[in-house]
């Protein structure tokens, strides 16, 4: 079974906050990658890119807030 990085996102979401749920987007994908960053305390670069990682998607949540939810299947 393959797994994508939604799925992986979907996962962390379920373990990190099931009394908060986030919907999908690269404001959760940021804080996944933040969470990530705080269960890593062995290795100061890995967290270090993690941080990166979580502020590259920050910064696309502001650009794109959310994930669209209409059809994007072209027509023909």
């Amino acid at each position: 079974m393959t797994y994508t990085h939604q799925d992986y996102v979907d996962s962390a979401r379920k373990r990190f906050s099931p009394d908060r749920p986030i919907g999908p987007g690269f404001k959760s994908t940021a804080v996944y990658f933040e969470r990530l960053v705080q269960k890593e305390a062995r290795d100061p670069d890995r967290s270090q890119r993690l941080l990166e990682v979580a502020g590259f998607y920050r910064s696309l949540a502001r650009i794109i807030p959310g994930i669209p939810t209409g059809d994007i299947r072209a027509t023909a």
